[in-house]
């Protein structure tokens, strides 16, 4: 019982130093504790965590149900795919604030990052070639319109304009056209590496196959 309060009062504590009160410190401080127990973490990741999430995704702000039905939603995740919680934990925080900023979800956020653990990519490192990549989709060099024009077929401004350039549905549409179609394998890379660049080119690749289903 001793621990149990002493570990309580540390939770308060980092939490009322970020602001939290009343019913939102109560509510938080049991759910950081539950999700550093479910995702076998330290209480200061799951603190961490928790923050982030509340800060990233409009939903949650100052909304604990939100944020519990989150968790609840983090752990099934874990137990339905290879993807650690601890590991989500760690990603969302990196990839979360620009998917968010695009119109995306948590769900939309760990549907990329599960995509990536299922290819073999750990969750950091999707994270942030979740960045990278949306970054240079949305401002596509003239040499990546070019190719994906020349080797799809399709407009690839048009493509982002029609998923309103939201992560999910643009990374979606994208495997669709590129893993899904008639594009032989080099070209495939070849779209890819014009597209995103060379250095995060087997990332995305990763992902694009994760969202057909394949591995």
């Amino acid at each position: 019982m001793g621990q149990t309060v002493e570990s309580s009062l540390m939770v308060m504590g980092e939490l009322g130093a970020a602001g939290k009160k009343g019913d939102m410190l109560q509510g938080m401080t049991k759910l950081s504790q539950a999700l550093a127990t479910l995702g076998d973490m330290d209480q200061e990741s799951a603190i961490k965590g928790l923050i982030s999430m509340e800060q990233i995704f409009p939903s949650m702000r100052n909304n604990v149900d939100e944020l519990s039905k989150s968790v609840d939603y983090l752990n099934y995740v874990e137990d339905q795919t290879p993807t650690k919680l601890k590991d989500l934990i760690d990603a969302i925080p990196i990839a979360g604030v620009q998917v968010a900023q695009l119109g995306g979800t948590l769900q939309d956020t760990t549907v990329l990052l599960s995509a990536f653990r299922q290819s073999g990519i750990e969750t950091v490192e999707g994270a942030n070639a979740i960045k990278t990549a949306m970054n240079r989709i949305l401002s596509p060099t003239r040499g990546a319109r070019d190719a994906f024009k020349e080797l799809v077929g399709q407009d690839l401004p048009s493509l982002v304009a029609a998923t309103g350039g939201k992560p999910l549905e643009t990374f979606q549409a994208l495997s669709d056209v590129i893993m899904g179609g008639n594009v032989a394998l080099d070209d495939q890379q070849r779209i890819i590496s014009k597209l995103v660049g060379t250095y995060q080119s087997s990332r995305i690749t990763a992902l694009l196959r994760g969202l057909q289903g394949d591995t």
